[in-house]
């Protein structure tokens, strides 16, 4: 496991939900106790996280734009942390050429849309999840095994992940984050995140993320009363 008991090495996660819902925050979180090794509170237990490199591939966000949310994390150890503009998801050979450059213990694509380039127009069409298929085969074999982060966009009409039934079935888990409730007694810096499918038999968990004061974060299974987003 990279962070165990949440994500193992090899794995795929889909991380999905609306504009503005903290996909990007939550997954420099996750990359800051990497690069930092800082420990991380899941549930009950402190569990320890082994310090590495990250890259986070983007074509969301403008440079400007991820800078300013990459400095709200305060990163002890920028010399780990890679960031990659204008990624596209089918230049397959610069991929693997950064990847055993860097040999990164995890990687983030935000967004598996944008990092489509032209190919974001088939997102309803079954090919369009190639890529992530190609991603979990090929992981530990044409790089060193990793735990990869894809972000995504939710659909307006049903609330799910937007496109293919095969962007879920190509992935090891999906998770749906969102703000909370306004009565759900959760503070406005927390997100609810709702696991649906999962190789790890986490499917219908809710976990409540909140940030700590050292800006890394933490997850707790939600209460009854918390559990509605």
């Amino acid at each position: 496991f990279l962070i165990p008991g949440l994500l193992p090495y090899g794995y795929l996660l889909l991380l999905y939900g609306d504009a503005g819902c903290g996909k990007s925050a939550t997954a420099l979180a996750l990359m800051k106790h990497v690069v930092d090794g800082k420990a991380f509170q899941l549930k009950d237990q402190l569990v320890p996280v082994k310090a590495g490199p990250v890259i986070y591939f983007n074509a969301d966000m403008s440079t400007m734009d991820f800078e300013e949310e990459y400095d709200l994390h305060e990163i002890e150890n920028g010399q780990r942390f890679h960031f990659v503009p204008d990624f596209n998801l089918y230049r397959q050979a610069q991929f693997v050429k950064k990847m055993n450059e860097v040999k990164p213990s995890m990687i983030c694509i935000d967004s598996l849309s944008s990092c489509s380039g032209a190919k974001a127009g088939d997102e309803n069409k079954c090919e369009f999840a190639h890529p992530l298929y190609w991603l979990s085969a090929k992981n530990g074999i044409l790089w060193p095994p990793c735990t990869i982060v894809v972000l995504h966009h939710a659909a307006k009409a049903t609330g799910g992940a937007r496109g293919s039934s095969a962007i879920a079935a190509a992935v090891s888990e999906v998770w749906n984050i969102s703000h909370p409730k306004k009565d759900s007694g959760l503070s406005n810096d927390q997100r609810v995140i709702s696991i649906g499918k999962s190789r790890l038999n986490r499917s219908g968990e809710t976990l409540i993320q909140t940030q700590n004061e050292d800006l890394t974060v933490s997850l707790v299974e939600a209460k009854e009363s918390e559990e509605m987003q």
